[in-house]
């Protein structure tokens, strides 16, 4: 879990650091964008800490999609009197997904987005995972963005099930989109014939 909060933590330093030839190879030739979730928490009984996850995410944005990869980490620990069939110290709740994000609604610098997405999680009592998500974001700069984001998270195998809600805060690096949706800034590379 510490190597995942210390690389939440130096992707956004990365990006800032590097040159403005750099950023807009990446940013607009590309269209790469990273999303980084550093604090959400699960619904349900616990405390605070138990009840944390993180997630990062990178892919490339195609029109009104961003399509990426996403890791998450979580800490979960439940007292046997709230469910007793989860022991903290047994499953792993970390998991590799494959995630479609929409933007659903632009309206000036705020947007609304949904998304959804399957994976694997590292644990092979629960290793089936999906996951839907609705966010709503400001822009607030040309490359970052800032928001909240509610969802819900489900994970099965043979005998175990785990599904809970999840609220966090997030930063999405990468292009900012128009009111229609379409990537600002965006260069698609063009095939010229002869």
């Amino acid at each position: 879990m510490k190597k995942l909060l210390f690389l939440l933590l130096l992707i956004p330093s990365l990006v800032f650091a590097q040159s403005d030839t750099l950023k807009v190879n990446l940013l607009q030739k590309k269209a790469f964008y990273a999303r980084i979730m550093p604090v959400s928490t699960f619904t349900g009984a616990g405390s605070f800490t138990n009840k944390l996850t993180q997630t990062i995410e990178v892919g490339k944005s195609i029109g009104m999609l961003d399509l990426g990869i996403a890791y998450g980490g979580h800490i979960f620990a439940v007292d046997n009197g709230v469910a007793p069939f989860v022991d903290a110290n047994k499953y792993n709740f970390n998991f590799l997904e494959a995630k479609m994000t929409m933007d659903a609604s632009q309206y000036g610098i705020f947007s609304n987005e949904i998304s959804i997405g399957a994976g694997y999680n590292f644990d092979k009592d629960i290793p089936c995972m999906l996951e839907i998500t609705s966010t709503v974001m400001a822009q607030v700069s040309k490359y970052v963005g800032i928001g909240a984001a509610v969802g819900y998270y489900d994970f099965s195998g043979k005998a175990v099930d785990f599904n809970s809600e999840y609220y966090g805060l997030f930063m999405r690096i990468g292009l900012q989109r128009s009111d229609a949706g379409a990537l600002l800034g965006h260069k698609p590379h063009v095939h010229h014939s002869r």
